[in-house]
């Protein structure tokens, strides 16, 4: 994605700012707005091995068992990277 900002500067200002649009909405467990942003057949694979689809994650989220305190984007080789503290439960 390093060459997309050079090549395509409309197309990287727009991921940049759905990247950010998602990072705000994990701050404040906005569920409505993660629905709209994340595709339909989103899985993720937790730190603990477990996987969930974006109904389950949605759900977890808008239930209080997953909070974020904090999200701070790296760069990694070019490419953005998410750092985040998590709050367990409610």
């Amino acid at each position: 994605m390093a060459d997309i900002d050079a090549s395509e500067p409309a197309l990287w200002n727009e991921i940049k700012e759905l990247e950010q649009r998602e990072a705000n909405a994990m701050l404040r467990a906005d569920v409505s707005e993660l629905d709209l942003l994340w595709a339909d057949d989103l899985l993720v694979n937790s730190t603990a091995n477990l996987i969930a689809d974006k109904k389950i994650l949605l759900a977890i989220i808008r239930e209080g068992r997953l909070r974020l305190r904090s999200l701070q984007p790296t760069d990694t080789e070019g490419r953005d990277q998410w750092r985040y503290t998590r709050h367990h439960g409610k």
